[in-house]
């Protein structure tokens, strides 16, 4: 079995991902949560990054607002 690397990441075994669509000044709020919650400054045991969104298709806005309402209440 070959070994995958991703960033110097070895995957072994299964792995989650999570993907969210937020707006930027909530992504750079959960990002920081994340990364604390995960200790990922202490430990290699994740990644967590946010690519900017130009363009998105097939998404309805309201699950959106309603997520990010959650997300809200929640950090």
């Amino acid at each position: 079995m070959t070994q995958k690397t991703f960033f110097g990441l070895t995957y072994e075994g299964s792995q989650s991902v999570l993907i969210f669509v937020l707006e930027k000044k909530l992504s750079v709020t959960v990002l920081k949560k994340l990364t604390k919650d995960l200790e990922l400054d202490k430990h290699s045991k994740g990644v967590v990054f946010t690519i900017p969104l130009e363009h998105i298709a097939g998404i309805d806005v309201g699950q959106i607002e309603r997520f990010e309402e959650r997300i809200k209440d929640e950090i």
